[in-house]
């Protein structure tokens, strides 16, 4: 699982921020490395055609993670599915902002 870097080219919001406070989760539940690092539409593009790009997906602070079903660039479009990567990412998120999250460390009761 590659984000790029925060380098002002991407937003560093939320929803970023909470997925790569779940890297150790990730990387547990779906056997996954999480890494920032640059990557370019040409890596997407020969990581599609070797078989290895199974799932993208975006988000923001005011939604949930929305995958993409095709990119397209140029003459090539890549089709993807929606996998198991962003729906568990979304439930997971999802009960954390509801209070039903395991170990959830982001929410501190107030009494």
């Amino acid at each position: 699982m590659v984000t790029p870097p925060d380098d002002t080219c991407i937003m560093n919001g939320v929803t970023r921020k909470t997925i790569l406070d779940m890297k150790d989760w990730i990387e547990r539940t779906f056997d996954l490395k999480v890494v920032e690092r640059q990557i370019s539409i040409q890596e997407m593009i020969n990581s599609s055609k070797e078989g290895r790009l199974f799932e993208a997906f975006g988000g923001a602070t005011h939604t949930h993670l929305l995958p993409f079903n095709r990119i397209v660039y140029k003459d090539t479009t890549m089709f993807l599915e929606q996998g198991e990567v962003c729906k568990r990412l979304c439930a997971e998120i999802n009960d954390v902002m509801r209070s039903n999250a395991v170990n959830n460390n982001w929410i501190t009761p107030m009494e």
